[in-house]
């Protein structure tokens, strides 16, 4: 019982330094703040982390009492329990891209400075991820479907036999 305790102390002094230098770890941008990508994560993962604990305390306590034991109700409860789980495992695994997305590009509404003062706090892995992920996004968007490059050739194709009109391109 008096591990426990001191387990639980330890924790919470950790946490609580852990948000003192998050608070560090700010960049002010005017009236507004925004983190860094590491603080920005470590934040996700200590409230899905909190979140996590105050939902097991909600289960802990419906479970106990006595009109709280439908079988509905307790498996609502461990529905809640597991997607608190499964939130701080994604909050774990959020990437630099999740960041940008997610975090970065809300706060541009206020300062335009926003992507600047994130990139400049980021390191170079971090902002090559980045990159990687909005070049395979044009890659996505450049691609013509199949369909389009069958009319493309089928109009060229004609063009040349003098079947049809000249292109744009070939008016000039």
């Amino acid at each position: 019982m008096e591990s426990s305790r001191l387990t639980t102390k330890t924790s919470r002094l950790a946490l609580v330094a852990l948000i003192a230098s998050l608070a560090t770890a700010q960049v002010a941008l005017g009236s507004s703040t925004i983190l860094g990508f590491q603080a920005w994560k470590a934040r996700r993962v200590i409230e899905a982390q909190s979140l996590f604990q105050q939902v097991r305390t909600e289960v802990r306590m419906a479970l106990s009492k006595a009109q709280n034991r439908s079988p509905q109700r307790a498996r609502y409860l461990q529905e809640r329990l597991e997607q608190a789980r499964l939130n701080i495992q994604i909050s774990r695994e959020l990437t630099p891209n999740d960041y940008f997305v997610l975090y970065v590009r809300e706060r541009r509404n206020t300062n335009p400075r926003a992507f600047v003062l994130a990139v400049e706090q980021m390191s170079n892995p971090e902002v090559a991820e980045i990159l990687a992920s909005y070049h395979q996004s044009l890659l996505r968007r450049e691609l013509p479907s199949e369909g389009t490059v069958r009319v493309y050739r089928e109009t060229d194709t004609a063009h040349r036999r003098g079947m049809g009109r000249p292109s744009r391109l070939e008016r000039r």
